[in-house]
């Protein structure tokens, strides 16, 4: 559960639990596209950080889960199975700066992938609770955010019909 907001005043305190360093709300703002007037800092009150070992699951695919996840250090493998119980077949490598489990985060659909943690990586995670709480309360930060999952949405889209298109 995020930390509550009220105890906590900007800029940034070290002590707080799912702190992000300076250096990565940086990264953060600069990699999301509707970055212009949007105070990145406030999306922390309302994302968990995660430290996530080698080999952890961040993510499993065929599981109902309305979660979304910014990487911000580390490296995640994708992989995807034919059958809850069949054996996975990596197809993609994940580095910073990402947003992984959009699409179950937007239509509550299954997961289409797993996500297993190559190395240690941090991750921030965003639930459906937590976000409905930012939407009430910081509304330009929650709509920036869905804008910019949306774009991340329509690029992946794009790419894989322009990868059929030349098959």
């Amino acid at each position: 559960m995020p930390y509550p907001r009220a105890a906590m005043e900007l800029p940034l305190n070290p002590d707080f639990p799912y702190y992000l360093a300076e250096a990565d709300l940086i990264e953060l703002g600069d990699h999301f596209q509707q970055s212009g007037s949007v105070d990145w800092s406030r999306f922390l009150f309302f994302a968990e950080k995660l430290s996530v070992a080698p080999g952890e699951r961040l993510i499993r695919q065929f599981d109902c889960d309305a979660t979304v996840y910014i990487l911000t250090h580390g490296e995640l493998d994708v992989r995807i199975s034919s059958t809850p119980e069949g054996p996975e077949q990596s197809i993609a490598s994940v580095s910073p700066i990402a947003v992984i489990g959009e699409q179950s985060f937007l239509d509550d659909g299954p997961r289409t992938a797993s996500v297993v943690a190559k190395m240690r990586s941090t991750v921030y995670r965003l639930n459906r609770a937590a976000f409905d709480e930012m939407r009430s309360e910081e509304p330009t930060v929650a709509w920036a955010f869905l804008l910019d999952i949306a774009s991340a949405l329509s690029r992946r889209s794009r790419s894989l019909l322009a990868k059929q298109a030349g098959l």
